[in-house]
């Protein structure tokens, strides 16, 4: 289904010519701002206007299969472009413990 575009390549296909910057938004009844996705890629939840590639305000929740949660932030760190990787997990051999490291 094509909106704004007679020729879609995929199951919703939108193509706007608005001059904002918001590609995408999602609003509650009450008109909060729930989902916004802008031009340049930055998604927000809860975040009007993100500014990361994902920003979210408020609590947030990860669940993954298995015995073992695990979450981790990678990347370069400063000028020297060194990697870096920081983990954060829950030890299922001992429950309650959480560990983090770099």
């Amino acid at each position: 289904m094509g909106i704004g575009n007679a020729n879609p390549t995929s199951r919703l296909d939108v193509i706007g010519n608005n001059s904002s910057d918001t590609l995408f938004h999602v609003k509650s009844a009450n008109q909060s701002s729930k989902l916004v996705v802008l031009n340049n890629g930055n998604t927000g939840i809860g975040v009007t206007n993100p500014a990361s590639r994902l920003d979210i305000k408020e609590k947030m929740r990860l669940s993954l299969p298995g015995s073992e949660a695990h979450l981790r932030f990678s990347g370069f760190w400063g000028g020297n472009n060194q990697n870096y990787n920081i983990n954060i997990f829950d030890d299922s051999s001992n429950p309650g413990t959480l560990h983090m490291f770099r």
